[in-house]
């Protein structure tokens, strides 16, 4: 997109804006196209960098690693949704069950793939289950044969029934997914540098209003603690689960499904992280270089 960028910039006099959503330099998986571009990323950003007249990034170490490279002017703009794309409110759902019938709701929403820890999300959910009533929903595509072998897992461990895959959802219905349950899973294993950002799943499940397990990595780490929107796990399927049990306290989801929600009600929403006017004023990107 750069050639392009600086041909309209020589036509028009417009201003660069560099989006870098992701960061595909840090993505080493065998044969990934994004693991070929982790050769050339330093190289062509530097490329970039005279051009570029504001840079967007979504978290706070890309705004340190850009700034490392030169780039001035760098604005933190988090991938979180529009206020609209929410479903309505409702309580979890454990924290209106009666006493004799309390089950812990955990959803993981997303692609299935190696690496998000579902190995371990399950053997957790197994260990767990010893002490408190679960269910596990995993939502969303796989390989067939990865899927299965998923299942096949569950079932060794004895929790088959309690563990359901099911098919993606339409993104109009992710919210309701995420409240049709208590808790959302948000785990990546550290040892993948890829996994250093902060998901989207966070954003989608807090703003919807539910609380999160999330991998204690250093973004998921700042956001979670800063945020008061759940609770972090650590490398062990042990520690995971000992975290999965101390948070099924009805009051204390609730408590925390109530908050989440009033912070994705208040600002973490796309109108107030992308205000436009940032944008639509010549000289804004010199007044907000401090991101």
């Amino acid at each position: 997109m750069l050639p392009l960028a600086l041909m309209h910039k020589i036509r028009y006099s417009s201003d660069i804006v560099l989006d870098v959503p992701e960061r595909p330099g840090m993505v080493t998986v065998s044969g990934s196209a994004a693991s070929l571009f982790s050769k050339f990323e330093r190289v062509l950003l530097k490329i970039s960098r005279p051009f570029v007249a504001q840079t967007l990034v979504v978290t706070y170490a890309d705004v340190d690693y850009m700034k490392s490279l030169g780039f001035e002017s760098v604005r933190l703009v988090r991938n979180v949704p529009m206020s609209d794309w929410k479903a309505p409110y409702l309580p979890p759902p454990i924290a209106v069950q009666g006493d004799g019938d309390r089950k812990l709701g955990l959803i993981a929403m997303g692609s299935v793939f190696e690496g998000r820890a579902y190995e371990k999300l399950i053997k957790a959910v197994a260990i767990a289950s010893a002490q408190i009533e679960i269910e596990l929903t995993v939502c969303g595509p796989g390989r067939p044969g990865y899927l299965t072998d998923l299942r096949s897992l569950a079932d060794d461990l004895r929790i088959g029934d309690r563990v359901n895959f099911i098919e993606p959802v339409s993104i109009e219905n992710v919210s309701a997914m995420y409240l049709s349950a208590d808790i959302g899973m948000v785990l990546y294993e550290s040892a993948d540098p890829g996994n250093d950002g902060l998901s989207n799943k966070i954003f989608e499940c807090v703003a919807s209003g539910r609380p999160v397990i999330a991998s204690d990595l250093p973004e998921n780490h700042r956001f979670v603690e800063e945020n008061g929107a759940g609770w972090l796990a650590g490398d062990s399927v042990e520690d995971l689960a000992r975290v999965i049990v101390s948070a099924a306290e009805p009051d204390s989801v609730q408590s925390k499904a109530s908050h989440c929600r009033r912070i994705g009600d208040e600002f973490l929403k796309w109108e107030t992280e992308f205000p436009l006017q940032f944008f639509c004023e010549r000289e804004a990107p010199a007044r907000a270089s401090g991101a």
